[in-house]
């Protein structure tokens, strides 16, 4: 019953407990995770960070070993160099292993890419979903091959060493983004939620209402990685 928190921060003095990955604080914002126990109790803590402006948007956890996406602006330690302004980064942190960092993993193109959540499967793969304002970012065996508008949603897997299995873009010609995603214990069948500004946004379903604020709807799609198809997808 361990809760386990990311998030980012400004502060140079940040509790620091247990045996952090990085007890440093590395630039203008770091990463930060958390975990507490049953009672509430912080029993580690730890930046993640380079020289740039790093944030983690969502974590899930196996055991001792945490999966995190977010995104970062600059050098990240063990990673290569920046794609472009922002790019989409995951981590698996073992809190327990040393070294504990068992990969961290930069994805982008061009311009600005922010992952936002993932989830994990019983391998151990990786499934994330974000945003992409790159039209080169890259796609491996995708659904959706290439960009749809200013931005879409992308998703993407990695295997358990880090590796990138599946990407693809997922949006029309507005702006897009992907917020939320679930995945079978098989790793089969990845569930996405997010934001559609795009009337052409990738549908089979008709729309469950009537868009309002900025003609922007929510979305919730059904991806089959299998036979990669859209199982369904509405607004």
């Amino acid at each position: 019953d361990h809760a386990f928190v990311v998030g980012a921060t400004g502060s140079n003095n940040l509790p620091l407990v247990g045996t952090p990955y990085q007890t440093a604080f590395g630039g203008i914002q770091d990463m930060v995770a958390l975990r507490l126990d049953g009672s509430g109790n912080l029993v580690y803590s730890t930046y993640i960070g380079g020289s740039g402006q790093d944030t983690a948007f969502g974590v899930a956890a196996r055991g001792d070993t945490l999966f995190i996406a977010g995104m970062t602006t600059g050098a990240f330690p063990n990673t290569t160099a920046p794609h472009g302004s922002n790019d989409a980064i995951v981590l698996k942190l073992d809190l327990t292993a040393s070294p504990a960092l068992q990969y961290a993993i930069r994805m982008g193109g061009s311009s600005i890419d922010q992952a936002r959540a993932i989830a994990v499967d019983g391998a151990e793969n990786a499934y994330v979903i974000g945003s992409t304002s790159s039209s080169n970012f890259p796609v491996v065996s995708p659904y959706q091959a290439a960009s749809g508008g200013s931005q879409d949603a992308f998703i993407a897997k990695l295997d358990a060493d880090g590796v990138l299995v599946y990407s693809s873009f997922l949006g029309g010609s507005d702006i897009d983004g992907g917020q939320g995603i679930a995945v079978d214990p098989r790793g089969d069948l990845v569930y996405l939620t997010g934001s559609a500004g795009s009337p052409s946004f990738p549908t089979t379903l008709p729309a469950l209402g009537e868009a309002q604020a900025q003609d922007a709807f929510a979305f919730i799609a059904k991806l089959d990685l299998a036979t990669n198809t859209l199982v369904y997808s509405r607004l």
